[in-house]
């Protein structure tokens, strides 16, 4: 999960800003290693501007130093008294507040028919790095207001690990209206994220011996409560450990007073995620792009990674999360076992790591390049970046290598081939049985062992469900004997999920004188669909042909094809007068989708 943690804005005011949170962070670049980051003081008592309003329109400046960190969100609150009804002092203008020349966005404002005025904005990373300067200026719309303004003051807090596109979960404000009350709530439920954080700030005019107290038992941690004479102001927070809605808390005062209150819930930042179409390799596969399920010739001596945030790559303290780091990929071969066996990061005995010889990462292209000392042979291979356990963003989210969950793994298959693959086989495979006698099967030989792949065939219109085996082609031929309830992917054809033609095979009759798996696909029509379960996705397929032919029209079977093709096959049409079947029924599908 994305965690947020803030910074201390008062630290930052200080000439000793990176000491101080090299010793708080132990880096000055705080990137960390895990995303359940901690959390300091982020609001201060102290204002970064407490002026007497009254003097008229115009710019009230004060001064925030903001510390290096990644995905920050500068957060300021601004609250107003008057000494009679309140106007609204700030307009939504972008002008009205700025830090460092650039305009804050607004979240929200509160104005109190009785006095009180509570502003609340933010400036996002983007706008953080374009600022010129460390000075926070607030601006009146009017000269003057009813009853004159007695007081300004204006607090600030910066938090790391938001997110940019969409920083704000939810907001409630409220205010008591011209009567004074000792409590007020937050008006309404709010709306949290796992792993975000929520903070109120309240505006009340207690006198001398007034105090704000949090809600009972809501966990909130008090950072202020402080009368500034005429404006008494309070801010608390918590981080959000469960996504959901927090309760319409209420908090209390020491007196009965006027008040407004506004929340705010921030969104922590998403896991990052490598790009589509984002990777490719050196020699290039010929369009810039190492696709899923490629077949290539080009000789291979670099691959290139890119993803849509800025990995960590802190090599000291914390080598593991480094995307610099070769051992959070994997780059695999089949090995003495046909298909590969390893659908994570941890490794099978089954398949052969190929030694990568070194990592670079560009920050600016938030790209990692994979170097290998010589081109790669001929052969199927496996990659994998590592989000499981290693590779995380600045704000310590792991990556989302499926593009959905944040810890996944990212899997691309691909070919490297000497020689274009063409599958030429003297006889389609014999996929029944003799009918109305049970047959008994020998020994399968090791030489014809059928290997896993850990994929499911579904076809859902027949309500037939079954594993995928490989089976092997030996001297010219594939043995389909011992396929059982199994389908069996034709080794030669496009591995299952590929670009190309995948040739899937299943009895139409089985050895215990029974119907098989594929006893019903001449049943299959255009438009039907049908399942491939594979590396935790679903990939849809759309049947566009069936047709009969001959046992000799391999041809028809294993016909090239650029995108990614199925072809499901079985015997058909069995003779009690020769003991075999006659035909081959061949259906052909496209996929459609990918879930």
């Amino acid at each position: 999960m994305s965690r947020i943690s803030t910074f201390n804005e008062k630290l930052f005011r200080v000439g000793l800003t990176l000491i101080l949170l090299a010793v708080a962070l132990g880096s000055f670049g705080v990137q960390m290693a895990s995303a359940d980051v901690g959390v300091f003081d982020q609001w201060y008592k102290d204002a970064i501007i407490d002026v007497n309003p009254a003097v008229g329109a115009g710019a009230q400046t004060g001064e925030i130093g903001i510390g290096m960190g990644p995905e920050r969100l500068l957060v300021v609150t601004i609250a107003i008294e008057y000494g009679a009804t309140a106007d609204s002092m700030l307009s939504t203008s972008p002008s009205n507040v700025t830090w460092g020349g650039i305009a804050l966005t607004m979240i929200d404002d509160e104005v109190n028919n009785n006095q009180n005025n509570l502003w609340i904005g933010y400036l996002d990373e983007a706008g953080i790095a374009s600022a010129s300067g460390t000075t926070l200026s607030v601006t009146y719309n009017t000269s003057s207001a009813t009853g004159g303004r007695r007081r300004m003051v204006a607090h600030a807090a910066v938090y790391q690990g938001v997110d940019q596109n969409d920083p704000i979960v939810d907001i409630a404000m409220n205010d008591n209206g011209a009567g004074n009350t000792s409590s007020l709530s937050f008006g309404s439920t709010v709306e949290v994220v796992e792993g975000g954080y929520i903070f109120y700030v309240a505006n009340h005019s207690s006198g001398p011996s007034g105090t704000a107290t949090p809600p009972s038992g809501g966990g909130y941690v008090e950072h202020f409560d402080e009368n500034f004479i005429n404006l008494a102001k309070s801010t608390s927070s918590k981080a959000v450990s469960s996504t959901g809605d927090e309760p319409n808390q209420v908090v209390t005062f020491g007196n009965s007073e006027r008040i407004a209150i506004g929340v705010v819930s921030l969104r922590p930042s998403p896991a990052p995620m490598v790009v589509e179409d984002g990777v490719s390799s050196n020699e290039d596969t010929g369009d810039g792009i190492l696709a899923e399920g490629e077949i290539t010739k080009a000789a291979i001596t670099e691959i290139s990674i890119t993803f849509d945030k800025d990995m960590a790559n802190v090599l000291d303290p914390s080598p593991d999360d480094a995307v610099s780091n070769w051992k959070n990929y994997r780059l695999l071969t089949e090995g003495s076992v046909s298909g590969f066996q390893t659908i994570d990061c941890g490794k099978s005995a089954f398949d052969e790591v190929m030694d990568i010889a070194s990592v670079d990462y560009d920050e600016e292209s938030k790209t990692a390049t994979l170097s290998f000392a010589s081109p790669l042979p001929a052969g199927i291979y496996r990659l994998l970046a590592c989000g499981t356990t290693t590779l995380r963003d600045l704000a310590g989210n792991a990556l989302a290598g499926n593009g959905v969950n944040s810890g996944t793994d990212f899997v691309l298959n691909f070919e490297v081939a000497a020689d274009p693959v063409v599958v030429v086989p003297e006889v389609l495979p014999d996929t029944g049985f003799v009918q109305g006698v049970q047959t008994v099967l020998a020994e399968q030989p090791k030489d014809l062992a059928y290997s896993s792949t850990n994929i499911l065939l579904k076809l859902p219109t027949l309500g037939e469900e079954m594993s995928i085996v490989g089976v092997p082609m030996v001297g010219g031929e594939w043995n389909v004997n011992w396929l059982g309830n199994e389908a069996g992917w034709l080794n030669g054809s496009a591995y299952p999920t590929w670009k190309g033609n995948t040739v899937l095979t299943a009895h139409v009759w089985d050895a215990n004188n029974h119907p098989g798996p594929f006893s019903n696909i001449k049943e299959l029509a255009y438009g039907d669909q049908f399942e491939i379960q594979a590396y935790g996705q679903t990939y849809t397929y759309e049947v566009r042909s069936s047709s009969v032919i001959w046992p000799s029209q391999t041809w028809k079977v294993f016909q090239h094809e650029e995108f990614d093709w199925v072809t499901l096959i079985t015997c058909e049409d069995f003779s009690p007068y020769s003991g075999n079947y006659i035909f081959r029924r061949i259906v052909q599908a496209v996929l459609i989708g990918i879930s």
